[in-house]
């Protein structure tokens, strides 16, 4: 079983959440993302459809 895919079918979004930001602060720190730049966004949202 994948656990990435049984953590997201849970719904345990909270715990997913935590995960993501650590990463993307991390993310923006290494890229030198500061305020004032544009950012586009490609991959937002859950995973899941409306």
């Amino acid at each position: 079983m994948n656990p990435n895919k049984a953590l997201w079918e849970k719904g345990d979004f909270t715990r997913i959440a935590d995960c993501m930001r650590e990463s993307g602060e991390a993310l923006v720190q290494r890229l030198g993302i500061t305020k004032g730049l544009k950012v586009l966004d490609l991959g937002c949202g859950d995973g899941t459809t409306a």
